[in-house]
């Protein structure tokens, strides 16, 4: 009796746990897990000691502070996949808070079971193929919904001492998707804080000290830890070389991202007065710039002031600001496929919302979803105007939305007609289950795809390993299609081969992997080392190597560059190996 007892008031801990424990494995035995871009890998590679032979904690694209924490297990266990293990990690630790909280608002084991089964079928239609290619920016957008959701959980009718002690797990998430991927958590945060005031505002007496206290407190702490963790990511990079290294990094973002790069033909009075040869804007183009030592921060810096200016001229501001307006209005009307089925939740919350709303008379709403509106607007409007819509960005956002509807539905369920919030229930099973198979079959198309693409990749690795004195620099548009598996053939010694492009080139942790086979550049490493190799797929137009013997032929340095291997799977030759022979300058 007394373990029954027990086990009944661990129940919603036990049922969780269960509902986490069978979607992993049912998600691991259907599918491989994987690193969904070239970025999630880079960084796992920098993280694991991959990239540079030693587990670092300068990753860039993460801040240092939480960057160095996850570093720290590959000192201990180096071949162990502690990257993977965090990211699945927080997908599948978001569920179970998710989970576990609102399994409070269920009574009966029944009704609990029964929210259990529509999450995870809510899961399964939306958020598939986020878990099995996962993506550190989304996991960053996870970790703040899910910190929205148990903040707007949170029982209110306590002082402020115990409102921010509940609400320490909401702090910390917020923080460490914060650390993960900056941008994405001050993308989201209007919204993290618009649901602080939609919270505040339920309370009885508004202006009470107390409340100040409660929310002020909270959202301080975030505040603070933000503070924090930038002062420690500032601290680790303050060395001249990575000063310089995150300038050059900053304005080769800019141009890539943002301006995109001007065509030479028509803008040659610029590329001229800046001393930009067509051989080097024909690097920037196939992102093969770590050749050329010239192409550092004052050259980016270069092409993205002219690029940003001739945008401006080419649509001013207000032209900008029009076309962003149509832009948004179009892809609400005539282009939902691109956010579906997020869009299609997101729609029939706002419904349920509004049901609730009116069938309460609950005049707080005609001022709450105006303003949810508001806000998602403007920030859609704001990713439209900077093109940068994307589904690893999308995707959050319109999470982020859906949440916050629907724990608005959520906290009203008590005080409602026990058919509304069953009707409410079915009404998301129903079309969850009609979602679901569109969303099964794009992932598994995906997953096939992925496996036949890495076979000519696991070739090539395989070929860089059986020659482990030789070093091969990778033409970056050859690799784009590969991605990495998180728990298969983990190796996390040094690989010896790189980019010849992309955002860890031109680094610190680039040169001392460099230096790890006794090169000190790339360019210098092809022209006169030995056992310096590039390695390009055949299907390339970049194969012929004429765009290389063009940039050498710039300083009138006569090179040959000829395959002198190729890497084949089942038998037809994919990657070629080239090698450079210089025979001095031209007189």
């Amino acid at each position: 009796m007394q373990l029954r007892n027990k086990l009944k008031e661990k129940e919603n801990y036990i049922l969780a746990f269960l509902f986490v424990i069978l979607g992993a494995v049912i998600a691991a035995v259907c599918f491989d897990f994987y690193y969904d871009l070239n970025d999630d890998s880079a960084i796992k590679d920098i993280l694991s000691g991959v990239y540079t032979g030693t587990p670092d904690g300068h990753n860039i694209q993460m801040l240092y502070g939480f960057s160095v924490l996850l570093a720290l297990p590959y000192r201990l266990l180096r071949n162990v996949p502690w990257f993977g293990i965090f990211l699945c990690g927080c997908n599948f630790g978001c569920f179970y808070l998710i989970a576990l909280r609102s399994l409070r608002f269920c009574k009966q084991r029944f009704a609990k079971i029964a929210m259990l089964t529509i999450e995870a079928i809510m899961i399964t239609a939306l958020y598939l193929w986020e878990v099995v290619f996962v993506q550190y920016t989304v996991i960053s957008g996870l970790l703040a919904v899910t910190a929205v959701f148990l903040f707007y959980t949170t029982d209110s009718h306590v002082v402020w001492k115990q409102y921010v002690k509940q609400n320490i797990i909401s702090i910390l998430l917020v923080l460490i998707s914060f650390a993960v991927r900056t941008e994405m958590l001050l993308l989201l945060f209007p919204l993290i804080c618009l649901a602080g005031l939609f919270k505040w505002a339920e309370e009885e007496k508004i202006l009470q000290k107390d409340n100040f206290l409660k929310y002020g407190t909270v959202l301080g702490a975030m505040l603070a830890g933000m503070l924090l963790l930038l002062v420690s990511d500032s601290m680790a990079y303050r060395s001249e070389e990575w000063k310089s290294f995150r300038s050059y990094f900053d304005e080769r973002t800019t141009v890539y991202d943002f301006t995109g790069i001007p065509a030479y033909e028509g803008n040659e009075p610029f590329y001229e007065a800046a001393g930009i040869a067509p051989e080097q804007k024909v690097l920037l183009d196939n992102y093969n710039f770590g050749v050329d030592e010239r192409i550092d921060s004052e050259f980016m810096g270069k092409v993205a002031e002219y690029a940003t200016e001739k945008r401006a001229l080419e649509k001013p501001f207000t032209t900008r600001l029009k076309d962003t307006l149509y832009l948004y209005r179009y892809r609400l009307q005539n282009e939902t496929a691109k956010d579906y089925p997020w869009n299609l939740f997101v729609i029939i919350a706002y419904l349920l919302v509004i049901v609730i709303a009116l069938t309460k008379r609950n005049k707080s709403y005609l001022w709450k979803l105006p303003l949810l509106i508001g806000f998602r607007s403007a920030l859609w409007f704001f990713l439209l105007y900077r093109e940068r819509v994307v589904d690893r960005i999308t995707h959050p956002l319109l999470m982020m939305e859906l949440v916050l509807l629907l724990v608005m539905v959520l906290m009203e369920c008590d005080a409602l007609p026990p058919i509304l919030p069953y009707s409410c229930a079915f009404i998301l099973a129903v079309i969850a289950l009609a979602v679901l198979p569109e969303s099964m079959t794009k992932v598994q198309v995906e997953y096939e795809r992925r496996e036949e693409v890495n076979t000519a990749y696991t070739a090539l690795t395989e070929y860089c390993g059986e020659h482990p004195d030789n070093y091969y620099f990778f033409d970056v548009f050859s690799s784009v299609a590969y991605s990495e598996k998180m728990f298969r053939d983990v190796d996390n010694s040094l690989s010896n081969y790189d980019l010849m492009g992309g955002w860890i080139c031109k680094s610190p942790l680039y040169d001392a992997k460099l230096a790890q086979f006794g090169l000190q550049t790339m360019e210098t490493a092809l022209l006169e080392e030995n056992h310096a190799y590039i390695l390009c797929r055949l299907d390339r137009p970049e194969a012929d190597m004429l765009w290389l013997k063009h940039y050498f032929e710039i300083d009138g340095r006569d090179v040959e560059i000829k395959m002198v291997d190729d890497i084949r799977v089942d038998g037809k030759s994919v990657f070629g190996v080239y090698q450079l022979d210089f025979y001095g300058n031209i007189m």
